[in-house]
């Protein structure tokens, strides 16, 4: 087995187990990203609840399929 093997079904399994729905798993992702980015361009950082209400249609119209 490869590492890569060993992390994609460590991933699924820990998937399994984590209590979030898959909305807030991906914008928790997304949250994560904004972050490091506005960091870069030293912007302000947002709180999640203030990303979740600035960004829900974005969110929402970028959820991957399957999800939600």
């Amino acid at each position: 087995m490869t590492t890569k093997h060993l992390d994609n079904e460590i991933e699924e399994m820990l998937k399994l187990t984590d209590p979030r729905s898959s909305f807030d798993i991906f914008a928790n992702e997304m949250y994560q990203n904004n972050c490091v980015e506005r960091e870069a361009y030293g912007d302000p950082i947002l709180t999640y609840d203030e990303y979740i209400e600035k960004n829900m249609q974005f969110l929402l119209d970028n959820l991957p399929q399957g999800v939600v």
